[in-house]
């Protein structure tokens, strides 16, 4: 199985998000798990044991459209059968939508129902133990059929 997860915006963003990585392995131990996120906040994620390839959106392919067009033709090529959009922008809607995954699920706004098999209204307050930020993230894969019982803290691997 290949998976991707996406998440577009700032270091802690990406942080936060990058917990799915570690209930992913739990629930697809041999799957290839990819991370689309801001070149900017690679930092956070270099490191972690459970990602398998980082994919790094430029300044550059922000700006170019030539740019992000060859860069968006290498992640469609990776037939990723599962695709998670923490980011639930427009521009990564589209991208999901050329991907074709088996399976898609993001946040549900006004055109996301059109890019994903699954949509899922984040929750506003928990009374969780975790914040509401890693709350919204982990109901993406109860979504998709996990139970998820015990739910990681954000970490930052250094190496030695």
């Amino acid at each position: 199985m290949n998976i991707l997860v996406i998440q577009h915006k700032m270091i802690g963003d990406v942080l936060t998000t990058a917990i799915l990585f570690e209930l992913l392995r739990k629930i697809h131990p041999n799957a290839q798990l990819h991370y689309l996120i801001n070149e900017n906040t690679q930092p956070v994620v270099l490191g972690n044991p459970f990602i398998d390839k980082v994919w790094l959106f430029t300044p550059q392919m922000a700006e170019e459209k030539q740019a992000r067009k060859q860069f968006n033709k290498k992640i469609i090529q990776q037939k990723f059968d599962l695709v998670i959009d923490v980011y639930a922008k427009l521009g990564s809607a589209l991208l999901t939508k050329r991907i074709k995954p088996k399976q898609s699920i993001s946040y549900h706004k006004w055109y996301t129902e059109l890019a994903y098999k699954k949509t899922v209204w984040p929750k506003k307050h928990t009374e969780k133990d975790e914040r509401l930020a890693i709350t919204n993230r982990v109901l993406l894969l109860e979504k998709l059929g996990h139970k998820i019982d015990q739910v990681p803290s954000p970490k930052i691997y250094l190496d030695a």
